[in-house]
């Protein structure tokens, strides 16, 4: 049939899941990217954390690859994914999964503290790349559902074992309150990604307080603080002082600032 994505097998430290190639993307993803050492902080994560019986929520599953690895292990899978370039992606690997021990759920909607609807801006590049965000970085947007906690709440269950992966492109910044109440009510151990230099090179941001370092140091520190009855840490980074690390991140030497993953886990 015309159109069909090309299905290879691919591994992950030491599991094999599939993968739909349709697009350039596709392929420089799975084949190069992934190899190359990708999120590799991530799927130690998973590894580290999930078992078989696990929910695992992952909210901005992008085109899959936690969510397979996670499956792959064994866990149940809640995955969501607003971009609908991604979201088709994502759709059609976990149709060419469906052996794994594990399952996985596919919702198709941003996360967010209130129901109703969100703006989705995608990247200079349009949608499906893994940058699309509500902070507004391109001229290119669409309207959204929301899955609020409570929704996800009603979903997971009472699990014996709960895990989440955030990684929603500085829209963190929106709804740290909302995710702080979704792993409490689940218990759950959480890697938050924090983009404080996505949020700083917002256009928005800048038009509204122009250089704005000083003010992405102040939002991070907020939301860290939404986590305060948890055990905080940045086990990737080269820093004793977990401050230091989180001004290390928005202020670097070298200019570029980077990605915060921390490992959020329960008292």
């Amino acid at each position: 049939m015309a159109n069909q994505p090309e299905i290879i097998d691919i591994e992950i430290r030491g599991h094999t899941v599939r993968a739909a190639l349709k697009t350039k993307l596709d392929r420089a993803f799975w084949t190069r990217w992934l190899a190359n050492g990708w999120e590799q902080e991530t799927f130690a994560f998973v590894e580290n954390n999930v078992q078989d019986g696990t929910v695992f929520v992952d909210i901005g599953a992008w085109i899959g690859p936690i969510s397979l690895y996670a499956a792959a292990l064994g866990a149940r899978v809640i995955s969501l994914e607003p971009d609908p370039v991604a979201y088709s992606r994502l759709t059609e690997n976990v149709q060419a999964n469906s052996g794994l021990p594990g399952s996985i759920e596919l919702i198709h909607t941003a996360f967010g503290a209130h129901p109703g609807k969100l703006r989705i801006f995608g990247n200079r590049k349009g949608f499906g790349t893994s940058g699309s965000s509500s902070i507004g970085l391109s001229h290119r947007w669409i309207t959204v559902p929301v899955t609020t906690p409570n929704d996800l709440i009603k979903k997971a269950g009472s699990p014996a074992n709960a895990v989440i992966k955030v990684d929603i492109e500085a829209h963190e910044y929106f709804c740290a309150n909302a995710l702080a109440q979704l792993r409490r009510k689940l218990g759950a151990t959480m890697q938050l990604s924090l983009h404080p230099a996505l949020l700083s090179k917002s256009m928005w941001w800048r038009r509204i307080i122009g250089s704005a370092d000083h003010e992405a140091l102040r939002r991070t520190n907020e939301v860290l603080r939404e986590f305060n009855d948890c055990e905080l840490s940045l086990p990737h980074l080269p820093y004793v002082n977990f401050d230091d690390a989180v001004r290390a991140s928005v202020f670097p030497e070298d200019g570029n600032g980077v990605d915060l993953s921390v490992l959020v886990r329960p008292r």
